[in-house]
């Protein structure tokens, strides 16, 4: 008999933190904390919570490891009688915890119920589980906050600190509205992080960008090695940016769902809620500047590129000088060696008729009746010719292999260029690098400014 899977833990986690919260309003006791074994956990999450002014009784999970993964988040940790009595609708905690995108709702059953957790990237993130029970709402809430922390010195998402600016008012008991108090605080705390991490990128993308109008091509003529700490930095914030952007969507959809139930009163049926006013806020700023974000990266990419290019063109000229003063230096030595040809030719003749007739086979001193010629005249022609056609023969073979390895070697240049492989032919036309015209400004503030580089000029706004 096979075991059937579940997708809730086999038993409940140590350490975990048991909150009772108190309404704030008055002069009302603060929250009660009560550490919680495995065994503890249940008992204690089922009981009802003593005291007439008690509005959330909580459950908490942290994770302080600064390196832990995204994933700790992903999977539930706590079984299935805890989850159960946390939410009535678990199915929807357990799907969100499934997505990676993270996400958020709020339930209008009766009765209320409320899940949402942030997107899985290497920033903080939380999840939580909430539901109404009679005047008490009960929830689970896990969280880890990876080294962020608030000014106060505080974990980002510690649900004390967090909540600790919060007013949980006593008449919401009747209602049930204290369940948007908790969501609340994690979109201030969440906001805080957008806005930090947000100022980061801008900061970097505003230095990259004064180091490229300050940057001056003809000091670096022939080498691109230290364009990479600026393409590292565009990659590094084009990165971010898609996390941020993620960041921003999960935070207007906690907004959405927190007004959901603020619009179930009387009082703000037809009124926005008015502490998520400065929330609303920021996420417009934040919309100018994720949406400017991309404009400005792909500007200082195309400068980079720019400049690559201008390189490429100083180097290729290098190159052609190059070229041209070891062309001057071969037609320097051609002349030379003509020269030397020429000298060879005239002197030649006169050399080989005097070296002919000044071997010992000619006796210009015979007197009569002697010969001038001696009878082994023919050894040296019978020598002389034979080495000479092997030599011609040896220099003929020789040119005619070097030229069919030529031959050969651009035939299958040829073909590999008709197949499509091997050899890519790069046609330009004869032109001049006039300049090059790049766009590049502070695109939050509205402001584009031409740039444009010259040959062996400076690049400045």
């Amino acid at each position: 008999m096979g075991t059937t899977s579940t997708p809730y833990a086999a038993q409940n986690p140590e350490n975990v933190v048991g909150l009772d919260i108190n309404c704030t309003d008055g002069s009302n006791p603060p929250p009660t904390t009560t550490e919680l074994s495995s065994d503890e956990v249940e008992k204690w999450f089922t009981s009802h919570p003593t005291g007439p002014v008690a509005a959330l009784r909580l459950l908490v999970l942290a994770d302080h490891q600064p390196d832990s993964p995204s994933s700790w988040l992903t999977k539930p940790h706590f079984t299935e009688e805890v989850i159960t009595h946390a939410i009535w609708r678990p199915d929807a905690y357990l799907n969100l915890l499934a997505n990676r995108s993270g996400g958020c709702a709020a339930l209008l059953d009766d009765p209320w119920c409320f899940v949402l957790k942030p997107p899985s990237d290497d920033g903080p993130a939380c999840s939580l589980a909430l539901s109404r029970r009679g005047n008490v709402v009960k929830g689970i809430y896990s969280y880890q906050s990876k080294g962020h922390r608030t000014p106060e010195g505080a974990d980002i998402f510690n649900p004390l600190a967090a909540l600790k600016r919060e007013t949980i008012q006593s008449g919401w008991r009747s209602t049930g509205l204290q369940i948007i108090s908790l969501p609340q605080a994690i979109a201030r705390a969440h906001a805080r992080y957008i806005t930090t991490e947000l100022n980061s990128a801008l900061t970097a993308l505003s230095t990259l960008e004064h180091d490229i109008n300050h940057y001056n091509p003809s000091s670096h003529p022939t080498s691109t090695a230290d364009f990479a700490p600026w393409n590292h930095t565009l990659h590094q914030t084009s990165t971010h940016l898609l996390a941020l952007e993620r960041r921003a969507r999960f935070q207007s959809q906690l907004l959405s769902a927190i007004e959901t139930l603020t619009k179930t009163q009387t009082h703000y049926k037809n009124i926005p809620y008015p502490p998520l006013a400065p929330l609303r806020s920021q996420q417009e700023t934040w919309t100018f500047d994720l949406a400017t974000l991309p404009r400005r990266i792909e500007n200082a990419r195309n400068a980079i590129t720019a400049f690559t290019q201008l390189r490429t063109a100083q180097l290729s000229l290098s190159i052609a000088r190059s070229s041209r003063e070891m062309t001057e230096a071969a037609l320097r030595d051609n002349a030379t060696m003509k020269t030397i040809a020429i000298l060879t030719m005239v002197f030649l003749p006169s050399t080989a008729v005097a070296t002919f007739f000044s071997m010992g086979m000619f006796d210009w001193s015979a007197g009569a009746g002697r010969g001038l010629v001696t009878k082994w005249v023919w050894v040296f022609f019978a020598v002389a010719g034979p080495l000479t056609g092997v030599v011609l023969g040896f220099w003929w073979w020789w040119a005619r292999r070097y030229e069919r390895g030529i031959g050969a070697r651009f035939s299958g240049r040829e073909g590999e260029v008709e197949g499509g492989r091997g050899v890519a032919l790069l046609h330009r036309e004869d032109r001049g690098l006039e300049g090059a015209e790049e766009m590049l400004g502070d695109c939050g503030d509205g402001d584009v400014e031409m740039q444009e580089v010259r040959a062996n000029g400076k690049y400045d706004g």
